[in-house]
C-alpha cells in the first residue's frame, strides 16, 4: 500500500496535469473538429399487425441535420440511423403519429441538430392474397422481330393491399427487352408492381423464352 500511495503521490502535480491535457485534447477532437450534415432516412415499422400493410406513408422520409466529429460524420449512412414508429394495436386507416427525437437512433458521437417534420401519417390497409395470371409484355422494339414461345410460372402468389389486388386478375411483366441476337433467348423477367402496394409477390420474376420470327 505504501508503495501504491507513493507512485500514486509522487509528482502527482504533473500527472494531474497530464489527465487534463489529455480529456483537454479528447474534447478538442470530439468537438473542434465538429461538422454537420444533411441526411434523409425512412422509418421502420415495428409491430405491425400481420393482417396489415402500410399503404401510404406522408412524409415518405425525414430529413435531419446531424452534427459531430468529421472523422465519424463523413462515414454515415441513411441505414446507419433508424427512425422507428411503433404500431402495435394499429387498425386499419389513417393515423398521426409523433415521433419523439429521443427515439432516432443514431451512431455514437453523432447528435441530431434539427429534423424537418415531428409528426407523420400513415395509412394502413388490410392484405388480401390472390393468385394472379401473367402476362408477358414484349418490348415495342422486339415485336415483329421476336415472339413469345414460352414463360413460367403461369400464376403467381400476390399479398397486398385490397385495392392493389381486389378487381385484379392478371399481371404484367416489365416489358422484355436485351441484346438480343440468336434465333431463341430466354432471360428473367420483373413483374410489373410501381402501382401497386404488396407485402409480398411470389415469384417476383418470370422466366420467358423469345424465339426469332
Amino acid at each position: 500500500m505504501n508503495l501504491v500511495r507513493k507512485y500514486i503521490l509522487n509528482n502527482y502535480q504533473l500527472k494531474l496535469f497530464s489527465l487534463f491535457l489529455a480529456i483537454f485534447i479528447w474534447f478538442a477532437v470530439m468537438y473542434v473538429d465538429e461538422s454537420s450534415m444533411t441526411i434523409t432516412v425512412p422509418y421502420s415499422f415495428i409491430n405491425l399487425d400481420k393482417n396489415l400493410i402500410v399503404k401510404k406513408v406522408h412524409p415518405e422520409e425525414m430529413t435531419l441535420l446531424i452534427k459531430g466529429p468529421g472523422s465519424i460524420l463523413k462515414f454515415v449512412k441513411p441505414t446507419d440511423i433508424q427512425i422507428p414508429i411503433e404500431l402495435t394495436n394499429f387498425d386499419e386507416g389513417r393515423h398521426i403519429v409523433h415521433i419523439k427525437q429521443e427515439n432516432i437512433k443514431v451512431p455514437k458521437g453523432i447528435r441530431i441538430e434539427k429534423r424537418t417534420f415531428e409528426s407523420v401519417t400513415i395509412e394502413l390497409s388490410k392484405i388480401i392474397e390472390k393468385r394472379l395470371r401473367t402476362v408477358v409484355v414484349l418490348h415495342k422494339k422486339w415485336k415483329g422481330t421476336y415472339r413469345v414461345k414460352s414463360w413460367s410460372p403461369h400464376y403467381v402468389h400476390a399479398v397486398g393491399t385490397r385495392e392493389s389486388l381486389e378487381e385484379r386478375l392478371s399481371i404484367n411483366t416489365v416489358p422484355v427487352d436485351g441484346n438480343f441476337v440468336k434465333q431463341e433467348e430466354e432471360v428473367e423477367v420483373p413483374l410489373e408492381i410501381k402501382n401497386m402496394v404488396l407485402k409480398k409477390i411470389t415469384p417476383d420474376t418470370i422466366h420467358v423464352t423469345i424465339r426469332r420470327n
